[in-house]
């Protein structure tokens, strides 16, 4: 069986450096296939299989690449919650009715824990010691953003979230200042609620995030309410 071969005009639209690199390494591994290096026992391929098998490995890798270029902002996120768990959600005030947790982004030098502090103060005026830092958590969270927004003006296509929890341990709301301190106002009002309802009312890009999010953080509030 012959080695297998793309046309020129097949090769000339992957446009990329990258997928011509892989053009050329998949045409030697398909080549060398031809050339009786099958698995053992496995029925040879036809030519049109293996052009077939080829072309999916190129757009399989291709993409992987693709999303491998992808750039995140580096964001904070606070989780503030109450003796009861349940948490502190805001409702924004650039979309009435979505309500989310405070979030924004890591500046050069600060530490998640350092950045989620801030702005938490900035959107809501809590801080030490009115509320009490627990600790922040391991894991991350990405999620993009749709449409062109000054994300995407600045490069990036979406934010990958770093969360600490916080404790408020005295009952009621807490006394927020929702003003904006050093920056535009956030949010109208607050209030406690529930997992299942910040991924309700959230933003539809978000809801991945925090449900993912509530399978970390909620057995870590558990914990720390225990001990309350």
């Amino acid at each position: 069986m012959r080695p297998t071969h793309l046309s020129s005009a097949s090769i000339h639209t992957m446009r990329s450096a990258p997928s011509r690199i892989l053009v050329s390494t998949l045409l030697c591994a398909t080549s060398a296939h031809s050339f009786g290096c099958s698995y053992l026992g496995a029925p040879r391929e036809t030519h049109l299989q293996q052009r077939q098998r080829q072309f999916s490995r190129v757009a399989f890798m291709s993409a992987k690449m693709e999303d491998s270029t992808k750039r995140y902002r580096p964001c904070a996120g606070a989780i503030v919650f109450n003796k009861q768990k349940q948490l502190l959600l805001g409702e924004r005030k650039d979309k009435a009715g979505a309500w989310q947790l405070p979030q924004g982004g890591i500046e050069e030098g600060e530490s998640p824990t350092e950045a989620a502090a801030r702005e938490l103060f900035e959107e809501t005026g809590l801080r030490e010691p009115t509320v009490k830092t627990i600790k922040s958590l391991c894991e991350t969270h990405k999620y993009d953003v749709p449409g062109k927004s000054w994300l995407h003006k600045a490069g990036f296509c979406g934010q990958e979230m770093h969360w600490t929890l916080f404790l408020y341990p005295s009952d009621g709301l807490p006394p927020v200042n929702l003003n904006g301190i050093g920056e535009p106002a956030e949010f109208t009002r607050v209030k406690w609620s529930t997992w299942e309802e910040l991924v309700q009312r959230s933003v539809d890009f978000k809801k991945q995030t925090y449900e993912d999010l509530s399978k970390i953080a909620a057995p870590e509030i558990e914990e720390v309410c225990k001990s309350l």
